[in-house]
């Protein structure tokens, strides 16, 4: 967005008659529909949309913003020493690289030790963090005594069968007190609409925060700077 020639563009949208195009439309919603199309189709002839793949990650619990820092300065003097192979700055990320590996051990002890702390009254917690320090397995899950797979299914759809029936029954058993519907109607109504004037449609668009989604047919921008075109 930043590198389309705007001079360009202007001269794009005047030649696309969008205006024309707009008051040939007959209610509000085509107006507003072939509006987004043509301004859409122009934007998309300068900046074509581009499909990229980003996987988000979430930071870990104990991610701290020294580490963050220290990781940019890791990436800066690797691609400076792959840049120019010279040893002193293979040196200088290296020294990097320690540093970070160094914070982020240090990270990792405090936000464990935290943890155990705070979980000195709930043995539960405690053990569950234990056992991720050593890497301990789950255990698999403990089944009823059944005499196969078949009369297993059968107990577990029998289970459920009398929990849902249980449900119902209660339910059935549940005095439910009528809920007193209001008569309360509102009296006053809404018969006319003063036509907003030209003028006060381009102040609200100029007012407007400079603010784009991708639910935007186009950039707000556009809209701000050819209001008076538009």
């Amino acid at each position: 967005m930043k590198s389309i020639d705007r001079i360009v563009l202007k001269e794009d949208i005047i030649n696309s008659s969008v205006l024309e195009k707009v008051q040939n439309a007959t209610s509000v919603t085509d107006k507003v529909n072939v509006l987004n199309t043509v301004l859409a189709d122009v934007i998309n002839k300068h900046a074509p949309i581009v499909n990229r793949k980003i996987v988000i990650r979430p930071n870990k619990q104990w991610y701290t913003d020294d580490i963050r820092e220290a990781k940019k300065i890791q990436r800066s003097g690797e691609k400076k020493w792959r840049k120019t192979h010279l040893e002193v700055h293979r040196q200088a990320f290296v020294n990097a690289r320690k540093n970070t590996n160094k914070l982020i051990t240090a990270a990792k002890q405090i936000y464990t030790k935290n943890k155990i702390s705070d979980s000195k009254s709930n043995p539960k917690e405690l053990f569950r963090i234990v056992n991720g320090l050593i890497k301990h397995s789950k255990p698999g899950a403990d089944l009823p005594q059944s005499n196969g797979n078949q009369e297993l299914a059968t107990k577990f759809a029998d289970y459920f069968d009398n929990k849902i029936e249980h449900i119902r029954k209660e339910l059935d058993n549940t005095n439910v007190s009528s809920v007193n519907n209001s008569s309360e109607t509102c009296e006053t109504s809404i018969n006319s609409f003063r036509p907003t004037t030209e003028d006060e449609v381009k102040n609200i668009i100029k007012s407007m925060p400079n603010k784009t989604c991708s639910l935007d047919a186009f950039p707000t921008w556009v809209a701000i700077q050819y209001a008076v075109r538009l």
